[in-house]
């Protein structure tokens, strides 16, 4: 705290200066960041080879439908057996 208290106390000129040093040092941390983030997202596999069939939306919306009418099925199965106990 007391650090802080002796920048202030500087002329402007070196307030600005050390202003101007520390965001720089931010942004090139922020910078390295989003290079590996880039770079990790290149060594990624493609969407392209995480679907290997060509999938329409029809048979997505059949495939949720079903999966659902199963799920409710089940929990409405589930709810009547705890009843009959």
């Amino acid at each position: 705290m007391e650090y802080i208290k002796r920048i202030r106390e500087k002329p402007e000129h070196v307030r600005k200066n050390w202003a101007l040093g520390i965001t720089f040092v931010f942004g090139v941390i922020i910078f390295f960041i989003w290079i590996f983030g880039f770079i990790s997202s290149l060594n990624a596999p493609s969407i392209e080879t995480k679907v290997k069939a060509n999938i329409s939306p029809f048979k997505v919306l059949k495939d949720s439908l079903v999966k659902t009418t199963e799920q409710v099925g089940s929990g409405v199965k589930n709810l009547s057996d705890s009843f009959k106990k």
